[in-house]
């Protein structure tokens, strides 16, 4: 197939990104889909259409020909067998969709999301520089004090576009890269300096699957405490942390359930019925019961992967 008849990420993935990938050690997987297997942990790096859930581009006057978005993420092996197995009746999967929609990792990254981070310290260094304290109270007290403008969070490299002209005070909004006014051979190269500055240090770090369990969710800051979730359970057996995983356990199953009375006064000191001016003395009763019904299931369930694993809580 001639180069301008193939889609623009592969003809950036063949004008220099993918041999260079190859050289780091990565597998081809499909001409814009490349792959690196350590200790216990898959790395993805993959190049393709820009996408967003709910998002039509052509509906907001976007016109993507000649763009495309990169995606760099991780799955740690053997995470999502281990969730099938403990879980087998639930269709739930941790593993999230990527801009390849068929391929799904535990945590993504992308180099628009490092420019985000680093424009926003640049932006607050800017503040600092430039605002007494005094000023940034007024402004925020004000309302004014708003993300800057998306051209100057992404002025660190003029390529990369977003759909977004103002932040929204909700972290990175997504974007992509467009090869219409540099071509497809100065993108490609601007994209591996970025890659290998942003994404190759973070690669490094998490070469094993231990390595990894310093994502968040994978690991709960105090192990002897309760959690939302045990995922950090699940995480950590697999990586073969035994004594993390029993110590989660035994905070799991020692959760204290409330009483009924104990669950209506926690909602109450909380504020929770504010939003539910028509509950009554009946609707607010349900409501504690099932938080009561959802403590106790949290025991449960730490009781039966407790057994399931074999793990000793005694």
């Amino acid at each position: 197939m001639a180069a301008a008849n193939k889609p623009v990420w592969v003809q950036v993935a063949e004008a220099g990104f993918g041999a260079r990938l190859e050289e780091l050690g990565w597998k081809p997987v499909s001409p814009a889909h490349w792959r690196l297997d350590g200790d216990g942990v898959i790395w993805r790096t993959m190049l393709d259409r820009p996408w967003g859930e709910d998002w039509d581009p052509e509906a907001d006057g976007i016109d993507l020909t000649g763009c495309f978005a990169d995606e760099t993420g991780f799955e740690l092996a053997g995470l999502d067998d281990l969730v099938k197995r403990l879980h087998p009746g639930r269709h739930h999967r941790w593993l999230n969709r990527t801009i390849r929609r068929s391929v799904r990792v535990h945590l993504s990254f992308t180099v628009g999301g490092e420019f985000y981070d680093l424009s926003c310290r640049r932006h607050a260094e800017w503040m600092g520089a430039n605002w007494t304290w005094k000023e940034a109270l007024r402004r925020q007290l004000r309302g004014r004090r708003r993300s800057p403008p998306i051209e100057r969070l992404y002025d660190v490299e003029p390529v990369y576009r977003t759909k977004e002209k103002y932040g929204r005070g909700i972290g990175y909004v997504g974007g992509w890269w467009d090869t219409n006014d540099f071509g497809v051979e100065e993108v490609s190269a601007r994209l591996m300096r970025h890659w290998e500055a942003y994404m190759k240090p973070r690669i490094d770090a998490w070469a094993t699957g231990k390595d990894t369990l310093e994502f968040s969710m994978f690991t709960e800051p105090e192990p002897d405490k309760t959690a939302s979730s045990i995922v950090d359970v699940y995480a950590h057996y697999v990586v073969g942390d035994l004594d993390y995983c029993q110590r989660r356990l035994r905070a799991e199953v020692s959760r204290k359930v409330p009483t009924l009375e104990e669950e209506l006064a926690w909602l109450k000191k909380v504020r929770f019925f504010k939003d539910y001016p028509t509950y009554g003395p009946k609707e607010k009763k349900a409501t504690a019961l099932r938080f009561i019904e959802s403590a106790e299931e949290e025991v449960r369930l730490a009781r039966r992967v407790a057994r399931t694993l074999d793990l000793k809580l005694d």
